[in-house]
């Protein structure tokens, strides 16, 4: 099994659904502004308004987890005579 999953989720914009912002990094709470239709966002309504994609990333993130897990139960016990795996 992977010992980390990480998964980079990429904001979208809600109005233009462009994928490409600006922000001041070196500001905590800075303004969030889409650098295609320069709407201005603060962290957390760009975070509200991906809710949905982030919540599939997890789910999707999740499923590939259990996946990987089962694989690695079957690699384990799969030969053995006093376990039978159904999977």
């Amino acid at each position: 099994m992977k010992s980390n999953y990480i998964k980079k989720i990429d904001m979208i914009c809600p109005f233009c659904k462009r994928k490409i912002f600006e922000y001041d990094n070196k500001i905590q709470n800075s303004i969030i502004t889409c650098a295609s239709c320069k709407k201005h966002f603060t962290k957390k309504e760009l975070l509200n308004s991906n809710n949905r994609n982030i919540e599939n990333n997890f789910k999707k993130l999740g499923e590939d987890a259990m996946k990987d897990l089962a694989k690695d139960i079957k690699k384990i016990f799969g030969n053995s005579k006093y376990f039978k795996i159904k999977i």
